[in-house]
């Protein structure tokens, strides 16, 4: 192991001080960040005699610090895509739904709908059809009247299959 040189804890305490300093970035601009204080650090410390151990280890850090920043930055951008896929599937999914006057005729329906009697409620929303139609509410196991009436409506979501203008849902 090499011997440090006897004023390394003299360096050390220069090296502090030195960081304590803000730094320019890339632009110029002060920084108070750690890499543009660690890359000033190790350019100061390599102009020190018999202090390459101390610049090794502080470009060991620069090195981590970029991998770990590396990995943030693939989160980043794996999360920016994955919300442009889901933006665009929320798009396509809004296509397939009732707006207007049939948007706030679901939301009635949704009201009055639990105390219809069961033949009356049969033709007004069907689970099958419901769950064909959404197929992300079949996915999630869930019970297809109750989805309606806590969500579906609100959404926009057909109760069941419209014929041409909405007649069904109208009467």
């Amino acid at each position: 192991m090499p011997v440090p040189p006897p004023d390394m804890p003299e360096m050390l305490a220069d090296l502090s001080r030195f960081l304590e300093r803000p730094q320019t970035d890339e632009t110029g601009a002060a920084s108070v960040a750690l890499g543009p204080q660690l890359q000033a650090a190790q350019a100061w410390v390599q102009a020190q005699e018999g202090a390459t151990p101390l610049a090794d280890f502080l470009g060991a850090l620069l090195m981590r610090m970029a991998q770990d920043g590396l990995k943030g930055r693939i989160a980043a951008q794996a999360a920016q895509f994955e919300l442009l896929t889901l933006r665009a599937a929320q798009k396509a999914e809004e296509a397939d739904r009732l707006s207007g006057r049939a948007r706030a005729l679901g939301l009635l329906l949704a009201q009055v709908l639990p105390d219809l009697p069961e033949a009356q409620r049969a033709t007004l929303f069907s689970p099958e059809e419901y769950l064909a139609s959404n197929p992300d509410v079949a996915l999630a196991g869930v019970d297809p009247l109750a989805h309606y009436l806590s969500s579906g409506a609100a959404e926009g979501r057909a109760p069941r299959w419209l014929d041409q203008g909405g007649k069904l849902l109208g009467r």
